[in-house]
């Protein structure tokens, strides 16, 4: 689901024992034993919440920048009762010993070992997030007779740092694939001042500064070109080349045009603005666009070469754009070109690429409802606008609205069903509720509309998507093979 993402299994086979004392509750797992504690949240479940476990050796001194290793054995029993610290923030907040994970089960253990589990990494464009309850409160979702597990996960240089042997929401967009990631590691050391064209000394280098060093001014790390650029993130994930321990080691477009990929059905959408409306404010982005539209665009589409992308770019700019200047006094071509690149466009190409090669149920949605407790423009709903319908975002400044009889809880109940439905069935709409979300398909395009009343839609922004498929087919970008 774009930045963030949810996946279900089918049990979680993390209980061999467990003993219940009133508040505290006692399990033993592979690496020792830990302590929990009991809660009730606000539709009035009791749930068990053990957090804080730790499942990594914390990535400290020589670990820095490497795999993590599996967690260690503990003596006795290791309270999991507080969350574990956040990882290092874009703001320099958080540390490096984080890799916690935090389990909620509906009643005791006992109760729920054989439930479907919802796993969440959180969303937060690599620089920022976590898996605490400031954003990712159980409350909602324990409800619904589900396990829900929330992880932390190293971000920014911490986190996506390239191997120097080389190393949200859609794999498929630009600004998710880092393609010159030894050239950041390399503009890191020396702006840090440190100058060197060994990859093993600045390895040692930067493993030896405070982490918060490490968080410059991504500008300073972009080459010129980059900076032009409509999207683009400097932390992100890489191809890397095929070694021993490598994560991504080829295309991911690719990966998924030939069809090696997990084939487990898939619920994925987005909000109706995302963050479109963002670029209105951004003076020198328009400017780019303006002044240098191929150079801004075109290395921002899944086209294999850069003469491809360039002419494709031309295009895009007299579809959204024609003979006009481009500017925010005519906001419409510029947010809808910033939604369709970033987000709509991306999603809509790989909805329709699994569709095309294989018979898994694909379940697609936008959001839309706008509500008062959502963020809205008149775009529509912007990113992440979803988030407090499925969980109780405790650090977010939302005044819930729980009656029973309010539409809003009406639309919360209709999504906590759809989600965890999904994960218990592999089907949101076991049963119409109240109608049935069909998977998408070729011929009908179908996708959930979420407003106040859930409605069946077909070929989401018809138009513009089609445009988009037919000149700017689904490829590999260029040296990602």
């Amino acid at each position: 689901m774009r930045s963030s993402q949810l996946a279900f299994v089918p049990s979680l086979l993390l209980w061999l024992a467990a003993a219940v004392k009133a508040e505290d509750v006692l399990v033993t797992v592979e690496q020792g034993t830990l302590q929990g504690k009991t809660a009730t949240g606000v539709y009035n479940t009791s749930y068990t919440a053990f957090l804080g476990i730790p499942y990594a050796v914390p990535p400290l001194g020589e670990l820095r920048f490497k795999a993590p290793q599996p967690a260690e054995r503990w003596e006795g029993v290791l309270n999991a009762t507080e969350y574990g610290s956040d990882c290092v923030q874009e703001d320099g907040s958080g540390s490096e010993d984080c890799l916690y994970l935090n389990v909620f089960v509906p009643g005791v253990p006992q109760e729920g070992a054989g439930l479907p589990v919802l796993f969440w990494v959180h969303g937060g464009g690599f620089v920022r997030g976590s898996g605490s309850d400031y954003d990712y409160g159980p409350d909602f979702l324990i409800s619904y007779d589900v396990i829900f597990v929330t992880i932390n996960y190293r971000l920014g240089p911490l986190g996506l740092f390239s191997r120097l042997v080389d190393q949200s929401g859609s794999f498929i967009a630009r600004m998710t694939v880092v393609q010159e990631p030894r050239y950041h590691a390399f503009r890191l050391g020396a702006v840090l001042g440190y100058e060197t064209e060994d990859s093993q000394q600045l390895v040692e280098f930067l493993q030896s500064v405070n982490a918060t060093d490490l968080l410059v001014d991504e500008n300073l790390l972009k080459s010129d070109e980059q900076k032009l650029l409509l999207a683009y993130m400097v932390w992100a994930p890489t191809v890397e080349p095929d070694l021993d321990g490598a994560f991504i080691t080829e295309s991911p477009i690719r990966a998924l045009n030939e069809g090696r990929f997990n084939k487990v059905p898939i619920m994925t959408g987005v909000t109706s603005a995302e963050n479109g409306g963002g670029i209105l404010s951004n003076a020198d982005q328009i400017n780019n666009l303006n002044e240098a539209f191929e150079e801004a665009v075109g290395p921002c589409l899944h086209l294999p070469t850069t003469e491809e992308q360039r002419e494709a770019a031309i295009k895009l700019r007299n579809f959204y754009f024609g003979d006009a200047n481009i500017t925010a006094e005519n906001p419409a071509p510029l947010v809808y070109m910033n939604e369709d690149l970033t987000f709509f466009e991306p999603a809509d190409a790989m909805v329709r690429k699994i569709a095309e090669i294989t018979d898994l149920p694909v379940y697609y949605y936008e959001f839309d409802y706008r509500g008062e407790n959502v963020p809205v423009s008149e775009w529509g709903v912007a990113h992440a606008g979803e988030l407090q319908f499925l969980f109780m975002r405790n650090g977010v400044d939302v005044d819930y609205n729980l009656d029973p009889d309010s539409e809003e809880e009406h639309v919360r109940r209709n999504m906590l069903r759809l989600w965890t439905n999904f994960g218990k069935y592999g089907n949101p709409t076991p049963e119409a509720d109240p109608v049935i979300w069909q998977p998408y398909d070729l011929t009908n395009r179908s996708y959930l509309l979420m407003q106040a009343n859930f409605t069946l839609e077909e070929n989401r922004l018809a138009e513009r998507m089609d445009f988009w498929n037919q000149n700017v087919p689904l490829l590999p970008y260029p040296g990602t093979f």
